[in-house]
Formats: structure tokens, C-alpha cells, sequence
């Protein structure tokens, strides 16, 4: 910085020449202080640690520069030029106050502050860059008393004069200090305050330029500025903070009950894999290819723990957890965490591509397994073990996440000190306040105006200092308002421009992460989701569903806009095709070439080229069939020698001539024709020819295997040539200000993937699921290169169905927010998913933190941090808008009120109105299947299922699905029973509308999808219908009692909870019941024994479906 940047100051004096008294003075170039010599008409000058002394040339300068002097205010001086007679120039600056002497100022630069520095065009690729920018921007450099002095400029809090005056030097640096100022320099004013977070003083704010007239004075100080890595020293104040508390016994730990848990979960599957051990492969004599796999006879019998579904892992080396039997479970994932380097797969030999693939076990003997295996093992090379590749994957994920909250370098260095029950964040940060809605907002997205309670959620998750909860009931439109959330964050991402990836979507199922990615239409673009759902990576899924209708949305609109194109992008075709079948030569893919190009045979190409092309589809279909063509037959029938040629030589020449005419060329066609009308007079010189021709036809024309070949055929490459050739000299063909849109078109059409990753070029949102946060998908897109120890990070980390997910799991997406965390659920709904071998492992009040959802857990936790700090970060929705206010009333009373968590359910009936057969306009009903028709059983896992459920579910499906008046709706069932969803698959099945591929049952594709994109028909538990809805819902019970028998038995014994249980098995649990019960929105239909459920021993078991009985009997339909 120079002294000329504060010329604008009222104090400020350019272009002061001054005489040296000393004609041979040395004075030098740089900062300089001033004083009043003794005569009083002088000046003394200090500069490089010399005193000189001058008079100024302007009088009239002088007395003003001396009334300045004489008011003792800080001052700085700066030789500019020194002219060949000896006279220097100098520009003096008057600062107010007296000159604060700070010593060391340190002051902490943070990740906002430089992205907004980058914005201002102070560009610096990271903190310590941009503290080297500022320093030399914003401090004055000199030597006037000694060597290497520091000055620096401040704005100082609001002064009530022109001259401030503090009390004494030790005084004026604290006031401030901690009321705050700012740094002035060359054209950058830096905001400096008092920070709570680290105890020390902090940019806040970072602006280009400054105004004279800002409130407060500019003072001028000497010390030395030091600005440094404020993120870096909050991760290492958090790291140390996190340490102490999980280090103190005298409370417990949230992070470290979890951590117990997952050690007692490895420990349990070290136990199983060590008691499997090591199984090295037998001799190539004991595997046997057969059906479906590879079977290996073992001399030994197999260990217990190898049953039919095992997955096993083939290993070429022991892993280090067998050849350690004392390595505990914590090792392990260290060892782990170190080891892990990822290799390709591309340049591996036969044999180490077997190695690391996990197979399962399809069936088992004494000493023999069949394994699900393409290709041998190798003796001597390969053996087996128990499978735990997708515990590491996952365990590896998991522990990263762990160790970047442990070490403050998760995103939010504070994110442990947050969650831990006794944990002290410092202060809040908040950001700029962000307003819930704008008018564009609120229209594209809410169908209805928003209610209180959606606004404030809106409000608070926006403005969140750190993390936010939204807790929805079912209905009350938790995903609107995420969807409104992500459509006014990018509103403020796109003022800056700075908007790829910034948000990250998340969930414990894929399904949850499809259902709110599929509803977003962020900047008209579909987002978009990494990772697959495990057996289904070739499969699109919704998300990639929505994205190929969008592809294919934008390419009809631009061939309507531009009729002049369809030729074009047939030669664009052709091109393409051309270049896979150079690169891949097959019949195939040569004939689909040929077919594309007589397209365009009638009208762009002549009629010789045409019929070439014909002739050669015919004889490549041909090939492609097995199949000599007639040609060849001609061909082959020709005759070439003397004696055979004289017996019906000519007329087999004819036949052929007539069969080639378009196709041969005129010298080929001459000798036919010379040969064709030979006669006993004339000799037969013509014969060699005729060999030679036969030979060539055959050559040419002779089939070729459909298989891939070596290298392309010549006479396809000339005719598709040709013909390219021909096509583009047509006018209709040439327009090249067309090329750009047929080459977009094609790559809309043909190469979905390439677009999908350009959508993320240009999105704003990414989709995984919570594990799938940090794989290898979605790191290649996000950071430049998909491997290294780069963090993810996003401005904001959104979780639907939150609830749901395992609190080891959720660290992974948490780990990596920067702003703010978006935590969106409900925990009356299903749970996460604990083993409860595990948990009985833990002690008392370990375990009732286990079964807590980490949601639950947070909702309590963020209330004592908002009484804390005054920022609210919790909110409740209160209105639903899904399904019959009847069924709303029903719901919130049985499963939300007894919580007061109560809601409303504000729209009127006759918006879920239906006109189904037998349950016109009811909201609520029951399809009694009374116990004589048959009792519950139980398949090979012990799951639960009834048949005559199951058949009157699919006959009363069948019914409707294919009414006048169910066409438009769309359709639920659920049990809590795999089994008893298979047997309704099964019973659909008879009516075709399920079909069973590949061992798994699925719905066929007339009545999977409504028009309208939405799902029709879903047929699975409990677990599979979170976050869904659907029109009409059958809610499966399974469960029934013969009451003749045991009415008397279950009164008595109707307040056991354990005989309850073996009455009622899974509806006992409220969640899932919760969750069965308010999928629907206009019509839901419980299928089972009402008998048992009018039971008082079901008024004190499942309340709520006692509760639905009475409701269905008062207000609904038995059918």
C-alpha cells in the first residue's frame, strides 16, 4: 500500500515541495514523520533513522501543516521524489487521534471471507494466500526510527468528532479491540471484530473499497499485522474440545455409545468369519461346472456357519484378521483406514479378477458348496472366506467420517461438539438472514398457500447457524417444503454464480432420495442422484427415468422448431454407425448400417447405389440367418469347365447375369452375358475368366459369421462411404450452421450417461444416499479427480427420512456440510435399524440410546442449544394435506397426540373423493377374511402369510385396476410379512398383472406407471412405503385367531404383553403401524380378521387398529 491511496482525505497534502537546509543532506525515498524545528519556521524531517531539516517552498502550505502538527495528531509522511537539485516532493496524511501503538494484531481469516474476496476479484487459492494479499494491501512499510516499522490505517467505531481521543494508550486498545474496526488499504476495507468462536479477533466482512465519509475516524497504527487460518485454528480449539469430553468418564457420550456399538457389531462378524476360517480351493479335479455356478468338493466337511445365501469372498492371501486371530475389531478398521488403496481392475489377469469377487451360496452338502461363480477358482491360487467386503466398504466410509469429526476436519469443525450431549460449541456463527419465500417461490411450488408452521420451517432452515430440524408427520409436507428450501438457496447461489454441487440431498433408501430428487426442477434442469440401488446398476432408476424424459423432451421441441433437421440427423446416425463398425466389426452391426442408409435410398441416393445397398442387406440378413441367399446359390451353380460348362453352362450364366445386373459392374456383366449366349460353334477362351469371376463372387458375397470379425468388409466400408460422400453433397445435407443442433440431438438420443453428467456441471443439487455420499460416483463429479484424501464438502447437506437412517450412517452426509444440516423426519415413523444381539450387549442406558434415532436424539439435544444461544433450529409441522381428513383426524389422535404433537387436517372431504365399486366416497374400510377361512402360516424363514388374504387382496385389485372409475388411481399394498407379500404377487399373478423374472416378482409394465409419471401399483412391507402415497392403500394384517377356541383364553390374558405379542407379532409396533396407516390418500382398506381386531385383548395390544375398527364400523364400509 502507498500513502497516495488516502488522497481523498480532507487531512490529506499532495505535491509538498520541500528545500533541505543541508544542500548535501542525503534523503532518501520512502516513509518519513515531521515535527516543528525550534525556529518555528522550519521543519524537521525523519526518514531511514536521519534527521534533516527543511522549509517548504509554499508558505501558505506551511502554516496549515503546522497547525496539524500542533494538534499532536498521528501522522505519516512519504518522500516521492527527489528532484536533481536536491528538493524533495512529499505527501503528508493527518490521521485523527494520536498514533495507537498495538504491537501484534492478530486477526483470523475464515472460508467465507475468501470466497467473497474471490468474488471481488482479490483472487487467492486459499487463506494463507489471501493473508499475504491483505498484509500487503492494507499495511504502510517503512524504516523511519528503525528498520522494517509497520503502519496500518483503521476505521474506527462511531466517533463523535473529527479527532478521537481515547484515555491513555492501554485503554484505547481495548475499547478498540473490542468494539472493532476496520482496516483500510488499497482499495479494500476488511471488517475486524472481537470473535466469541475463538476467543480472538476475526474478519467479518471483506468489501472493495471505502468511503471518506463512513461513520467513525480513520486512525493510524503502528504494529505488526498478522492474519491467519482462523478455519484451521477453530478445527484444532474443536479437536481439543471434542478429545477432553469424550476422554471424561463422569458422563456418557452419544459419538462414543455408537462407537461400542459398532465394535461389538465387528466383533461379531470377526467371530463369524474366523469360526468359517480359511478354505483353500481343492484340486481342478473337485470343481465341477455345473448349472447356475461352479460346485467345489472339499475333503473335509464344511463349517457350520456356511449355509445356503453365505456370502463368500475369493482371496488369494489370508486376510490379516484370520492370520491375527487376537486382532480385535478397532484394529482392524485402523488397519483398514490405512491400507485402503483402491486399484483398477482394467490390466488384471484371469486370475485376479476372481480375487475380491463375493458370491453366495446357492446350495451346500457335508463337504460341497455351489458357488455363483462365472469362471473356476484356481487351485493352489485361491481359496475362500466369510464375506465381510461390504461391511469394509461401508466400515471404511464410516470411519472416515468418524475421524474427520474426531480431528475438527469435518466440514463444520464443530459438528462433535454439537451433537455430544454435553458438548459446547463456541458461539453460533450466523450468516446473512435469508427470507423464507419469494412470490416465484411460493407459486412454482406449493399447490396450496403455505401454512405457519411450513414458513417458519422454511425461516429456520435457511438461517440455521448450524444445524436444523424439521419434524413432518405423514402428509404435513415435508417435502415441499424441502423442495422450497433447495428452490430459495439456489436463488441466492445464483446471485453469485457460484452454484455446482452446493447442495447435497440424502437418505438411509434410495427410494427416498428418488422420490425428492424426482419432484425437483431446479433452474429447469433434473437433478441428479449417484449410485445404484445393489443388482440393479444397469437398471434406470427414477431419477435417471426423469432425466431421459427431459432429454427426450427437449429433443421433440427442437424437431418441431426445426422440421429441416430429420435428414441431417439420419447422416449423423449413419456416421456413428460407421464408427462402431470400424471399431467393432460385426454382421450386425453392418446390416443396422445398411437399413439406416436405405432410408434414404428413394430420394437422396441413385438408383445403382440403392440397389447395391439392397443387395447387400439381403445377403447380410441372410448371413445373419444362417442362411446361403439365392445369390450365392447362383453363384455356386455357375459353370466353369469345359465338359460341365457345354451341358447347361449358358443358361446358369443367364441366371446369374439376371440375378447381378444392378450389381455388378459393366466388364463383370459382359463376360456373363459372352457366356450366356455361347453355342457349339464358338470356343470356350472365355473359361478362365469365368473361374476367376466365381472365385471373386464367392469371395465377396460368400457368408460371413454374425460374430465379430477381425477387421470391417471392404464392400461395406465403399458402399456406406459412397453413399456418406453422395448424401452430403445434397443441398439438403449441407446447411453447417445445422451441425451443432444434429450433434446435440444425437447425444440427447444416444448418450444419456454424458448428459447426466453435464446436468451436474450445472446443478445445483446432487442426490445419494447416505452411504453413497462418499463413493466413488459422485467423488469423481464433485472434486476434480475421484480418489486422493480430498474432502467433500457442500454448503448445505439435506436428509429426508432422517429418522430412518443408523447414526453411523448419518455422520457420513453430516460430516461433509459446511453451513448448515437440514435434517427432515418424523420419529413416530419407522425406526432405524438396530441388531438387537448387539444391543443386549450394551449396558442399560447404552441401550436406550440405541434405539433412539439419532433424530429423536437431536431434537431434544438442538432445544438446549436454542435455549442456549437463542437460535431456533427445531420446528413441527402441524397441518396435513395427504389423505381424507377423516383418516388425518384418525391418525394424529392415535399416534400424535398422545405426544402433543397433534395436527390438523385443513382441506375438506370432498377433495379425496373416488367412485370405486362398493366403496363410493368412503374413506375408511374393511375386507373381513374371518379366521375359517384360513389361518396364518409361516414359509422356510418363518415369516408370516395368509393365502385367502392374499387371494382376496389380488381379486379386489384386479377389480379396481382395471375399472372406468380406478383407471387414474394409483394403488398400495402393504404387510408387515415378506412372505405375505410374495403370496400376493403370486395371487396378482393369476390375473396378470405380476410376473416373476429371475427369481424376483415384479410388476408388469402396463400397471407399474400412471401417465403421469407416478407409480400405479406397489406391492411390498412396510419398509418399502415410507416417504410414499398412494391413491388407494390394502393394509395386509395377516395375523387371526380362531376366536370359538380361545376367546376366554385371551381376556384373561389380554394386559400380557408377551401373549399379545404372539397374537399380534409386528402390528404391535407403533411405527410401522404408523406408517401402514397413512400412505393413503383417498381410500384405505385393512384386509384381514376383524373379529380380532374388535378383541379387547386388541384394544390393549394395537390400540390403533382397534381404534380403525370402530372408526370403519361408525363411519366407513365392512366389505
Amino acid at each position: 500500500m502507498k500513502l497516495e491511496h488516502f488522497s481523498s482525505m480532507p487531512s490529506f497534502f499532495d505535491d509538498v515541495w520541500a528545500v533541505p537546509e543541508d544542500k548535501e543532506a542525503s534523503i532518501k525515498l520512502g516513509l518519513a514523520k515531521l515535527s516543528i524545528a525550534s525556529d518555528g519556521q522550519s521543519l524537521r524531517i525523519v526518514t531511514r533513522m536521519k534527521r534533516h531539516l527543511v522549509r517548504l517552498q509554499d508558505q501558505a502550505l506551511m502554516s496549515d501543516i503546522i497547525h496539524y502538527l500542533k494538534r499532536n495528531t498521528a501522522h505519516l509522511a512519504e518522500v516521492c521524489r527527489i528532484a536533481k537539485n536536491g528538493h524533495i516532493q512529499l505527501q503528508i496524511a493527518f490521521f485523527n487521534g494520536d498514533l495507537l501503538d498495538l504491537d501484534e494484531v492478530d486477526i483470523n481469516l475464515d472460508s467465507e471471507l475468501l470466497a467473497r474476496a474471490n468474488r471481488l476479484g482479490l483472487r487467492s487459492p486459499d487463506l494463507s494466500a489471501l493473508a499475504n494479499l491483505l498484509e500487503d494491501k492494507c499495511t504502510l512499510k517503512g524504516s523511519i526510527y528503525e528498520e522494517g516499522e509497520y503502519y496500518f490505517p483503521l476505521l474506527t467505531g462511531r466517533a463523535s468528532g473529527a479527532i478521537w481521543k481515547g484515555n491513555g494508550s492501554e485503554e484505547e486498545q481495548e475499547v478498540l479491540l473490542d468494539n472493532g474496526f476496520s482496516l483500510l488499504g488499497d482499495n479494500v476495507q476488511l471488517a475486524v471484530k472481537q470473535s466469541d468462536t475463538l476467543g480472538s479477533l476475526t474478519a467479518s466482512r471483506i468489501s472493495s473499497g471505502w468511503s471518506q465519509k463512513a461513520l467513525g475516524a480513520i486512525r493510524l497504527a503502528k504494529g505488526q499485522i498478522s492474519l491467519s487460518d482462523g478455519d484451521k485454528k477453530l478445527q484444532e480449539l474443536s479437536k481439543h474440545l471434542l478429545k477432553s469430553l469424550l476422554e471424561d468418564e463422569s458422563h456418557s457420550s452419544y459419538l462414543k455409545t455408537w462407537d461400542k456399538y459398532g465394535d461389538i457389531e465387528g466383533e461379531l462378524l470377526l467371530e463369524r468369519a474366523r469360526a468359517v476360517g480359511y478354505l483353500p480351493i481343492p484340486s481342478e479335479k473337485a470343481l465341477e461346472v455345473v448349472p447356475g455356478g461352479v460346485k467345489i468338493f472339499f475333503h473335509e466337511n464344511l463349517p457350520r456357519g456356511i449355509v445356503k445365501g453365505s456370502q463368500l469372498e475369493v482371496v488369494d492371501q489370508m486376510p490379516v484378521y484370520l492370520d491375527d486371530q487376537e486382532m480385535d475389531w478397532k484394529t482392524y478398521c485402523e488397519f483398514l483406514l490405512e491400507s485402503s488403496n483402491p486399484q483398477s481392475s482394467h490390466n488384471l489377469n484371469a486370475a485376479q479378477k476372481v480375487v475380491g469377487q463375493v458370491v453366495e451360496v446357492k446350495a451346500r452338502g457335508e463337504s460341497w458348496i455351489t458357488l455363483d461363480l462365472e469362471q473356476k477358482p484356481l487351485q493352489g491360487v485361491h481359496a475362500l472366506v466369510l464375506s465381510i467386503n461390504g461391511d469394509k466398504i461401508q466400515v471404511e466410509r464410516r470411519m472416515l467420517a468418524r475421524k474427520l469429526i474426531l480431528e475438527g476436519n469435518s466440514a463444520n469443525p464443530q459438528l462433535g461438539l454439537l451433537i455430544e450431549e454435553e458438548g459446547k460449541p463456541s458461539i453460533a456463527k450466523r450468516h446473512n438472514t435469508i427470507a423464507p419465500l419469494t412470490a416465484f417461490v411460493q407459486e412454482k411450488v406449493f399447490a396450496h398457500p403455505p401454512t405457519p408452521s411450513q414458513e417458519l420451517a422454511i425461516k429456520v432452515a435457511l438461517n440455521t447457524p448450524d444445524i436444523a430440524l424439521i419434524q413432518g408427520p405423514p402428509g404435513t409436507g415435508k417435502t415441499t417444503v424441502i423442495a422450497a428450501i433447495i428452490e430459495r438457496l439456489n436463488q441466492e447461489y445464483r446471485k453469485t454464480g457460484n452454484y455446482k454441487g452446493q447442495i447435497l440431498v440424502s437418505g438411509f433408501q434410495h427410494d427416498a432420495v428418488e422420490n425428492l430428487l424426482a419432484r425437483l426442477s431446479i433452474n429447469s434442469l433434473p437433478s441428479v442422484k449417484f449410485g445404484k440401488k445393489s443388482g440393479t446398476e444397469f437398471s434406470p432408476d427414477r431419477v435417471d427415468q426423469k432425466i431421459e424424459s427431459w432429454c427426450d423432451g427437449i429433443a421433440d421441441n427442437l424437431r418441431k422448431q426445426n422440421p429441416q433437421l430429420a435428414s441431417s440427423e439420419s447422416l449423423r446416425v449413419v456416421r456413428s454407425k460407421l464408427a462402431l463398425y470400424q471399431a467393432s466389426p460385426t454382421n450386425e452391426i453392418a446390416l443396422s448400417l445398411l437399413k439406416r442408409l436405405q432410408e434414404f435410398s428413394d430420394v437422396s441416393l441413385d438408383h445403382d447405389l440403392s440397389q447395391r445397398i439392397s443387395y447387400m442387406i439381403k445377403e447380410l440378413g441372410d448371413a445373419e440367418n444362417g442362411a446361403i441367399s439365392e445369390t450365392i446359390s447362383h453363384v455356386l451353380a455357375l459353370r466353369c469347365h469345359e465338359r460341365s460348362f457345354k451341358d447347361d453352362g449358358p443358361e446358369r450364366a443367364m441366371a446369374l447375369y439376371r440375378e447381378m445386373e444392378d450389381i455388378l459392374d459393366s466388364a463383370e456383366l459382359a463376360l456373363l452375358r459372352t457366356a450366356s449366349i455361347w453355342n457349339e460353334s464358338k470356343e470356350l477362351k472365355f473359361l478362365p475368366e469365368l473361374r476367376a469371376l466365381r472365385s471373386d463372387l464367392l469371395k465377396r458375397y460368400s457368408r460371413k459369421r454374425a460374430y465379430r470379425v477381425s477387421k470391417p468388409r471392404e464392400d461395406v466400408l465403399a458402399i456406406v462411404n459412397q453413399s456418406i460422400e453422395t448424401l452430403s453433397k445434397s443441398k439438403q445435407f449441407s446447411e453447417r450452421t445445422d451441425n451443432a443442433l444434429v450433434d446435440f440431438l444425437y447425444e440427447l438420443d444416444n448418450n444419456k450417461d454424458g448428459i447426466k453428467r453435464s446436468l451436474a456441471e450445472y446443478n445445483a443439487v446432487f442426490g445419494a444416499t447416505v452411504q453413497q455420499s462418499m463413493g466413488q460416483d459422485i467423488r469423481s463429479v464433485k472434486l476434480d479427480s475421484g480418489v486422493g484424501a480430498k474432502r467433500l464438502s457442500y454448503d448445505t447437506v439435506i436428509i429426508d427420512e432422517a429418522a430412518r437412517c443408523s447414526p453411523r450412517d448419518l455422520l457420513i452426509p453430516l460430516s461433509q456440510a459446511e453451513k448448515r444440516i437440514i435434517l427432515v423426519g418424523d420419529h413416530r415413523q419407522l425406526p432405524h435399524i438396530i441388531d438387537e444381539e448387539i444391543a443386549r450387549q450394551l449396558e442399560e442406558g447404552e441401550q436406550t440410546k440405541t434405539e433412539e434415532s439419532m433424530f429423536e436424539y437431536l431434537f431434544s439435544r438442538l432445544k438446549k442449544l436454542e435455549s442456549a444461544d437463542g437460535y431456533q433450529r427445531t420446528v413441527t409441522l402441524d397441518a396435513q394435506f395427504r389423505s381424507h381428513p377423516l383418516l388425518g383426524e384418525f391418525a394424529s389422535k392415535y399416534f400424535y397426540e398422545p405426544s402433543n404433537e397433534g395436527y390438523e387436517s385443513p382441506l375438506p372431504a370432498r377433495l379425496f373423493g373416488q367412485s370405486l365399486k362398493g366403496v363410493e366416497d368412503q374413506a375408511c374400510a374393511w375386507m373381513h377374511i374371518p379366521n375359517r377361512q384360513g389361518g396364518e402360516k409361516r414359509d422356510s424363514s418363518r415369516s408370516g402369510y395368509r393365502s385367502c388374504e392374499a387371494e382376496a387382496i389380488a381379486e379386489k385389485v384386479n377389480e379396481w385396476l382395471v375399472s372406468q372409475e380406478g383407471k387414474e388411481l394409483s394403488f398400495g399394498v402393504i404387510s408387515f410379512y415378506k412372505a405375505q407379500v410374495n403370496a400376493v404377487f403370486k395371487a396378482l399373478s393369476k390375473y396378470g398383472i405380476t410376473t416373476k423374472e429371475r427369481g424376483e416378482w415384479e410388476v408388469k409394465d402396463e400397471y407399474r406407471m400412471l401417465p403421469s409419471g407416478e407409480e400405479r401399483l406397489r406391492i411390498g412391507t412396510v419398509d418399502s412405503f415410507q416417504g410414499m402415497e398412494f391413491d388407494v392403500v390394502f393394509l395386509s394384517m395377516v395375523r387371526t385367531q380362531d376366536l370359538l377356541k380361545n376367546s376366554s383364553y385371551l381376556e384373561q390374558n389380554c394386559e400380557d404383553r408377551k401373549e399379545q405379542a404372539k397374537v399380534f407379532g409386528h402390528l404391535m409396533s407403533p411405527n410401522r403401524l404408523c406408517v401402514s396407516v397413512t400412505r393413503q390418500k383417498k381410500l384405505l382398506v385393512v384386509v384381514g380378521d376383524i373379529d380380532l381386531a374388535d378383541h379387547s385383548i386388541a384394544k390393549q395390544a394395537v390400540p390403533a387398529l382397534y381404534g380403525y375398527c370402530q372408526l370403519v364400523k361408525e363411519r366407513g364400509v365392512v366389505l
